[in-house]
């Protein structure tokens, strides 16, 4: 369970994309994939920069731009430091309902990735991370700019204990996140989870997002005004008493 609430975590890595190759020799120091407009990746990035770190950047909003599959896994092979950003781009409306999702964090699939070619990563950090990988074997984690920029220098400067846990995270998402390894787990955490009355019971701790409750009252809504129109005035009353969601009245 996660905060007592029942749930399973499910990561089956693309086979076609890993590379079992040797160890590559790092040449690059530190490089990031992604969408550099995202949240505030781009601050990261010029602080960074400004502070004489040497950081590849690939993907939208780069000068390097977008790149291929190839590209992608020779990138993540030799960069000494792969970045990985875990915050989120909300939309204005939803933060306006919901401001408390401006510190959402999101872990995401690239350390997995990474992982899984044989590489380094220094992620953001994010609630569950702890949950999946372990901070000083598998997944060393940043919280602001200057503890970016610390374990930056540090692991740089420390380049076997990098390939050392590089090495143990390589071995630790084999194990429990690569395919078949990661859908056997997921089978028997769901398993577990059905069997558990502990956990049967708290089911009614997960509360949808009151964006997603409106989307789906207005295609309750807007489904009962088509059967409506066929004359069917009983199935379409039905239809928005069974299906409308009042919890969105009172969130």
């Amino acid at each position: 369970t996660l905060f007592d609430v029942p749930s399973v975590f499910l990561f089956i890595f693309q086979n076609g994309l890993v590379d079992s190759g040797k160890w590559d020799i790092k040449k690059v120091d530190v490089s990031f994939i992604g969408n550099i407009h995202t949240a505030d990746r781009k601050k990261y990035i010029n602080f960074l920069k400004r502070n004489d770190i040497d950081i590849q950047v690939y993907g939208v909003g780069s000068k390097n731009g977008e790149v291929n599959r190839d590209e992608y896994i020779s990138i993540i092979k030799n960069s000494k430091i792969n970045l990985n950003f875990t915050k989120v781009s909300l939309s204005k409306s939803l933060l306006k309902k919901e401001p408390w999702r401006l510190n959402s964090r999101q872990l995401k699939g690239r350390p997995f990735e990474i992982f899984a070619l044989g590489s380094f990563c220094l992620s953001e950090w994010a609630p569950h991370a702890s949950f999946l990988f372990d901070e000083d074997k598998h997944l060393p984690i940043f919280h602001n700019q200057e503890s970016l920029l610390h374990k930056i220098n540090y692991f740089l400067d420390n380049e076997s204990l990098r390939n050392k846990i590089a090495h143990q995270a390589n071995i630790h998402y084999t194990l429990k996140y690569s395919y078949p390894e990661s859908l056997i787990n997921l089978l028997q955490n769901i398993s577990e989870n059905l069997n558990n009355e502990k956990i049967r019971e708290n089911h009614e701790l997960i509360m949808p997002p009151v964006d997603y409750l409106e989307r789906v009252n207005i295609s309750t809504f807007q489904l009962s005004k088509n059967i409506l129109k066929q004359g069917e005035l009983i199935k379409a009353l039905k239809l928005i008493i069974s299906a409308f969601n009042f919890k969105v009245l009172i969130y």
